[in-house]
């Protein structure tokens, strides 16, 4: 074990280690001395390759938490994909609509559905993610599900093609998941927009009266046939 020691500028305890052949000394941020030695054996086994993946991810995520606020989400990012980049599977988003073009897991929408809808989906979220540096499949998260979707919402679409986008990025990635090396689908929980509808009321006997006094011509014979026979 590490013994403690303090230094004359400093009322935290320090250790003592050799890190890649160089002596450092190592501020335990404590002046208790049973958290100081805690310290000093979890920094051992750091250093030794003993820890294993769930505690280095705690303690990595620890390190995190202990940036400035406005620093904290580009390092989780950074991190994440410094560590998914290493991972067997990835398909870069350059390659990724030829490859569900090519998958039998994307069923059989037409040539028209493709051409005249999908392809400008993707392009659309294509351009978007790669001004925020994202290059692999796997890198898609939540996050940016959740910002992209606002900022196709605050582009003023209409609930129905907002709805089509949405869906249509989630059946993608569900179609690509075991190429791309997906975990999650992003796009989950990205909810869909309620249709807007239009309330239809039949005309006042009032309102019929004016309609069939007004009318002239073809439109009088037209509203009296629908009148009488409920034709629409």
């Amino acid at each position: 074990m590490k013994k403690l020691f303090k230094i004359p500028r400093s009322p935290n305890f320090y250790i003592r280690m050799r890190i890649n052949g160089k002596d450092r000394w190592i501020s335990t941020k404590t002046t208790d001395r049973k958290a100081a030695m805690d310290f000093a054996e979890k920094k051992q086994r750091l250093v030794r390759g003993n820890m294993g993946v769930d505690e280095l991810l705690k303690e990595l995520n620890s390190v995190i938490a202990s940036l400035p606020v406005d620093q904290q989400s580009e390092k989780r990012q950074e991190a994440m994909r410094r560590i998914t980049q290493a991972q067997a599977v990835s398909m870069p988003i350059a390659e990724a609509w030829q490859a569900w073009l090519d998958s039998p897991q994307k069923g059989n929408p037409s040539q028209q559905t493709i051409e005249g809808g999908y392809t400008a989906i993707w392009k659309r979220f294509s351009a978007w993610i790669a001004e925020h540096k994202v290059e692999f499949m796997h890198e898609v998260t939540a996050i940016h599900a959740e910002n992209y979707a606002a900022f196709l919402w605050a582009s003023k679409m209409a609930p129905r093609t907002f709805n089509g986008h949405i869906k249509f990025l989630r059946s993608m990635f569900n179609a690509l998941k075991l190429k791309a090396g997906l975990v999650l689908n992003p796009w989950s929980d990205i909810k869909t927009m309620e249709k807007e509808t239009q309330g239809r009321q039949s005309f006042t006997q009032k309102e019929l009266a004016v309609m069939t006094s007004k009318a002239e011509g073809a439109l009088r014979y037209m509203i009296a046939l629908g009148l009488f026979t409920g034709m629409r």
